[in-house]
């Protein structure tokens, strides 16, 4: 008894002190993953970016109408300010549409929509097309604007390219890229009724 209090040996202490090591490394733990969690959430963009709008027009044809999903690349985009992705092109309806992933705080104040001019500009030969915004629908999610666009009019059996535009009120170039080649893959697909929105 007189040793461990010449050394200063408390097996109580020690304990204790060893229970709040575990507990606090456990605390880390959990804390790690729920963050991990989070972040694999936010990522994922549950479903608003996907569903293919359609106008009167187009409501008319479908579903039932034939639908292409075109696969462009999106590895080249660095800016980081917006994303397109989940492209279609609705063959009977001639409307290419696709989602803007737009980073909420790069958005111009007070904007509906993006804020930006949308436009897709298309190459045919020697001829070049401007489509201009037909329709569109507006969803935030996790600090991000999901905006799907649609374009009516657009043919693409004949385009060399199709790019998509975002604009500034200045004139400035706030994204362009190319979201259509004969060289990108394309494939008719089959959505359910559920993917389809009318608007």
């Amino acid at each position: 008894m007189e040793d461990e209090e010449v050394y200063g040996y408390d097996p109580e202490k020690k304990s204790l002190a060893s229970r709040i090591f575990k507990y606090s490394m456990y605390g880390v733990s959990l804390l790690v993953y729920v963050l991990l969690l989070i972040r694999i959430i936010a990522a994922c963009d549950g479903g608003v970016a996907s569903k293919i709008i359609l106008n009167e027009k187009a409501a008319a044809l479908y579903p039932g109408g034939e639908v292409i999903r075109v696969d462009f690349p999106t590895d080249e985009i660095t800016d980081g300010a917006a994303f397109p992705q989940n492209a279609v092109y609705l063959k009977d309806a001639k409307v290419f549409q696709l989602t803007l992933k737009i980073r909420t705080k790069l958005l111009p104040p007070s904007s509906e929509g993006c804020g930006y001019r949308v436009e897709l500009k298309g190459l045919y030969g020697e001829e070049e097309r401007v489509f201009p915004l037909s329709d569109h629908t507006v969803r935030d999610r996790f600090g991000y604007r999901y905006l799907r666009v649609s374009f009516n009019g657009v043919e693409l059996e004949g385009a060399d390219e199709l790019v998509i535009r975002l604009v500034t009120a200045e004139g400035k170039t706030a994204l362009s890229h190319q979201v259509y080649t004969p060289e990108i893959y394309c494939k008719s697909i089959t959505p359910d009724p559920d993917d389809f929105e009318r608007i």
